[in-house]
């Protein structure tokens, strides 16, 4: 009986080995290339936005539809935005960890005074 199930076993591990599962197991270097090989638009659901930084309530709405139109404008990778999770291929989920508001714009307080100077010469 042991001989029987050890025989069996070492037959179903040859096997498995010597037919390796097909399609789904098919390595893919990257989202990007996978995405890229899609020939339909890809269906993609955007989920509310959450404010774990309690300080963006006014951006969340904004936020949302500013996505949905970045994925529907795309030109090289084709996404619909469907309005159910059930129907969608990809599902976005965001959330705000942290929020920052400037009035003036960051580059110009990373770059410093040597090259505005340079730029304004």
């Amino acid at each position: 009986m042991r001989r029987q199930f050890l025989f069996t076993l070492v037959s179903l591990i040859a096997l498995v080995m010597a037919f390796p599962p097909a399609g789904k197991c098919a390595r893919v270097e990257s989202l990007y290339e996978w995405l890229l090989e899609k020939e339909h638009p890809i269906k993609t659901y955007v989920s509310d936005v959450t404010d774990s930084s309690g300080k963006a309530e006014e951006c969340i709405a904004l936020l949302k539809s500013n996505l949905e139109e970045m994925l529907a404008t795309r030109k090289k990778i084709s996404f619909t935005v469907v309005p159910d999770k059930a129907a969608a291929d990809i599902i976005m989920d965001s959330d705000i960890v942290e929020f920052f508001w400037t009035d003036t714009d960051p580059v110009d307080d990373i770059t410093g005074i040597v090259p505005i100077l340079l730029d304004a010469a």
